[in-house]
């Protein structure tokens, strides 16, 4: 579920994080665990002061956001799709969208688009906060995927097998 967006047009990362993030963690979620993966090109140093929107996270305690894995559309686009097309206890949507997402669904009404060579149309409003969506979502997707993994038997964990015609039975 995606119960809040924000979106700073023209801010800087340490303007962005001081006056719209902290306030919505502070007011709404205190107290509760968070977690934040973003794009790794945040890792790209200002041409005028030599820091890293990572550098500005970091400056503001955020220890807690880590650097996606990848920064691949068709990755991202696909791990939201995953979640919208997917039904979960007694046949409920995978994805949930809050009505104070107004951008994200925007977006996904049309906003949020591909130009005619296949590529994201990265100069609308839309993009940033879909770019996002897509973020958290590759971290939930490999959050589940790891605890599905850790699962599975594995020659630690697994009981010893002993099959039915073994058994006598």
């Amino acid at each position: 579920m995606t119960l809040d967006e924000l979106v700073g047009n023209g801010m800087g990362a340490d303007r962005f994080i001081e006056q719209l993030v902290e306030p919505l963690l502070y007011d709404k979620y205190r107290g509760m665990p968070i977690v934040g993966y973003g794009d790794p090109t945040g890792r790209v140093r200002s041409s005028t002061d030599e820091t890293t929107c990572y550098d500005s996270l970091k400056k503001h305690n955020f220890h807690w956001v880590k650097e996606c894995h990848t920064n691949a559309p068709l990755a991202r686009i696909g791990a939201v799709e995953y979640y919208l097309t997917r039904l979960i206890d007694n046949a409920q949507p995978g994805f949930l969208l809050s009505p104070n997402c107004q951008m994200l669904r925007e977006g996904f009404n049309g906003g949020y688009r591909r130009k005619e060579d296949g590529t994201i149309d990265k100069n609308n409003p839309y993009t940033h906060p879909h770019d996002a969506l897509q973020y958290g979502s590759l971290y939930t997707l490999w959050k589940h995927n790891r605890a599905a993994a850790n699962a599975l038997p594995t020659k630690r964990n697994r009981t010893n097998h002993v099959p039915a015609s073994s058994a006598g039975y």
